[in-house]
């Protein structure tokens, strides 16, 4: 039973037999049921491995040579081969080759007899010498001299292919009288460089058969006799050990049946199966050279591309032809290829398939594989980035940082910078806790992509009572280290909730202050620009945390620009002397039109009030002015453009314009740049007033300041 599992497992890492195949229980029942016997071997055998019953005899004869049907089986002489009237085939047939699946040398290489196989229909011929006689029908019969000493398998010795070539002028020659019949799939693979060759049976299962299997490297051959032969067998199986020359190798199995060796060998040939194997590149060498992987090799004359698969070492099992892995797509690749793109510090398998072209229809040679390791080289990551978010309570930070060409990236989070000079050179892993990285500082949050190139870690929280932390970078590659420098980050949150209140001259601005801050720092910007961190100069102020809220905010002095501008905030600490500012937010001014008008009421030669002549200016000069309308009220002062009369206007110095209640200057500048204008008023006496003629949420970025309320004032 030992010899069985082993002769079984043997088949199996050959890759002759799938992996499961033959359970130890067919094993062990051909070995207690079938014995010498191979047509009970294969009788409790599954249908579809029939064939390896005769293999299985010959084990269990050479690891059991003596039993009751050894010393009771006779010996029957096999009958004469047949004659023929050609010179070249007076002498007897030798046997054909047997299948290099058999277990051992003797049995596989043995001459005269064939070895049998499934299609036999007598026991088995193996022997451990000379036959003298066989109970197989389709054997030919012995040769007169005794046979060569056995080569290992799959190799045919020069004096075996001789035999087979004798035993291949036995059969008779393709007439083409008859129907070849339509061939079935040859299945054909490759292991150390030998061709595996396997097929189905012979649809007349009642009589025996015998294959002879030949190849041509040009085109399909029309005649067995025409073609190199490879094997004579009565098997389903044999191998092709032979060079290749060409870069494609036509195979076919051609079948003789009958009852007997002669009635086979007489009767026409049929082309029972056939396949076109493309042929694999050859003399491949493979290396690394400083970051990038070079390959060499030659194929045959009719190659017209090589497909090469760069395969990450750990999806090499499931990859296949999987198209994301191939590379080198703009070159046919006859030669080799160069790989500059290869992931530094990782392993990969690299695949070759050479393309051939067969009756019109591109076809891939089994696949060429080998392995390389490409060579890291440690880079430190330089541009790590640290953003915080968060409340006073719960402040966290956002990392990312560009990936190194090869290695992992670490960070650790620290209260302390590392020891200076830790980064300048490479370092063994096991010298960070001696450089201030200890392995409890190690971040252990996961880590996500944060756009091309980029790794992020998200929400890494500030330790409680930390006042600043320091980030450092650390790539890792086979326990060598590479030190980045560090980011600091001070335990500042951001201002939240701005708000600037308008108080026409100046604005307050107003926020909740940010932490444990000690300062606010303030700075203006152009209008809509993105939050900065406040920057010394001439539009700088500061506020500390007791005078804001003493004052309930901080003023800004002088008044914003009428334009608009961006008021930049950011929290400050003081770290050893240092300032040190949190992360920046920013409040967008829109701007504040602002105006001003002067009343002056003319009066009648008897002092009777006659004309009220409004003048109008700008802050800065305006070109696109917006309607005003003059409002009267007998009983108060005007509140809005609504509560009272409007009266007509005209322009000062245009007597024949016609007044209208609505006007609208051209222009307007500060003084003395005026625009004057004239309403009648005779006969009243109450209260004038000036207003933009605007909808109320064009009007919260206008002012219009009036003058003294005693020039507002109409008497009689």
């Amino acid at each position: 039973m030992k010899a069985l599992k082993e002769w079984r497992d043997g088949q199996v890492r050959e890759g002759r037999l799938p992996l499961g195949a033959l359970k130890d229980a067919y094993l062990k029942n051909a070995l207690t049921r079938g014995r010498r016997d191979e047509r009970l071997v294969a009788s409790v055998l599954p249908d579809s491995f029939g064939y390896v019953a005769a293999d299985l005899v010959a084990v269990i004869m050479d690891t059991d040579p003596i039993s009751p049907q050894s010393t009771t089986a006779a010996p029957r002489t096999p009958a004469p081969p047949p004659r023929s009237t050609s010179p070249e085939r007076t002498a007897p047939p030798s046997a054909p080759a047997a299948s290099p699946s058999a277990p051992s040398a003797a049995a596989a290489d043995a001459p005269p007899a064939a070895t049998p196989g499934p299609e036999t229909t007598g026991p088995s011929a193996a022997t451990t010498g000379p036959v003298q006689a066989t109970d197989d029908p389709m054997a030919p019969p012995p040769l007169a001299q005794a046979a060569p000493p056995p080569a290992p398998a799959p190799v045919r010795t020069p004096e075996r292919m001789a035999e087979l070539r004798a035993s291949a002028q036995a059969f008779a020659q393709l007439d083409f009288t008859e129907e070849l019949g339509e061939p079935t799939v040859l299945r054909t693979s490759m292991s150390a460089g030998v061709v595996n060759l396997s097929w189905d049976p012979a649809p007349d299962a009642t009589v025996g058969s015998v294959f002879r299997v030949v190849f041509t490297d040009d085109q399909p051959a029309y005649a067995p006799d025409y073609a190199e032969l490879v094997d004579i067998t009565s098997k389903l199986v044999t191998t092709d050990p032979q060079e290749f020359t060409a870069a494609v190798r036509y195979y076919q199995v051609w079948r003789n049946s009958g009852s007997s060796w002669r009635e086979a060998v007489a009767r026409q040939p049929r082309l029972h199966a056939q396949a076109e194997l493309v042929v694999p590149i050859q003399a491949l060498s493979l290396r690394e050279d400083g970051g990038r992987v070079i390959g060499q090799w030659s194929v045959f004359p009719g190659v017209t591309r090589v497909h090469v698969y760069r395969i990450p070492i750990e999806r090499a099992a499931q990859a296949g032809q999987d198209p994301q892995f191939l590379i080198s797509t703009g070159d046919p690749n006859l030669s080799g290829f160069i790989d500059r793109e290869a992931v530094r510090g990782k392993r990969f398998l690299y695949r070759f398939y050479a393309e051939a072209t067969v009756n019109g229809v591109a076809r891939l040679s089994a696949a060429v594989g080998h392995t390389v390791a490409v060579s890291a080289l440690l880079s430190p990551v330089e541009d790590l980035t640290v953003e915080g978010h968060g409340t006073s309570d719960d402040w966290l930070f956002d990392l990312s940082w560009t990936n190194p060409p090869a290695g992992r990236v670490v960070i650790y989070r620290t209260a302390n910078a590392p020891v200076a000079g830790l980064g300048d050179e490479v370092q063994q892993e096991s010298a960070l806790p001696g450089g201030g990285l200890a392995a409890e500082d190690r971040l252990a949050h996961p880590t996500q992509a944060a756009g091309p190139g980029r790794t992020g870690m998200r929400e890494v929280p500030s330790p409680v009572g930390w006042d600043r932390i320091y980030f450092t970078p650390v790539t890792v590659i086979e326990g060598r280290v590479m030190v980045g420098p560090s980011v600091s980050k001070v335990v500042i949150p951001t201002p939240e909730d701005l708000v600037i209140v308008e108080r026409t001259q100046h604005q307050l601005l107003k926020f909740s202050w940010p932490g444990n801050a000690a300062a606010v720092a303030i700075a203006r910007g152009p209008l809509n620009a993105d939050a900065v961190t406040p920057q010394e100069g001439p539009d700088y102020a500061e506020i500390s945390r007791d005078k804001y809220r003493r004052l309930g905010g901080h003023h800004l002095k002088p008044a914003l620009r009428a334009g608009g501008c961006s008021v930049h905030v950011a929290g400050v600490a003081f770290v050893k002397g240092a300032r040190i500012y949190g992360e920046p937010a920013v409040v967008q001014y829109p701007g504040l039109l602002r105006m001003s008008y002067t009343v002056d009421l003319k009066r009648t030669l008897l002092q009777r009030v006659d004309r009220a002549i409004i003048r109008l200016y700008a802050e800065t000069d305006l070109v696109n002015c917006p309607p005003f309308v003059l409002v009267f009220n007998p009983e108060r002062l005007p509140l809005h453009a609504g509560d009272g009369e409007c009266l007509p206007v005209a322009p000062h110095n245009d007597e024949t314009a016609q007044p209208r209640a609505q006007f609208r200057p051209q222009r307007l500048g500060p003084p003395p740049t005026e625009a004057a204008y004239r309403a009648n008023i005779r006969g009243r006496t109450g209260y004038l007033r000036v207003f933009p003629d605007l909808p109320p949420e064009v009007m919260k970025q206008i002012a219009l300041l009036d003058p003294s309320v005693s020039s507002l004032i109409v008497t009689g």
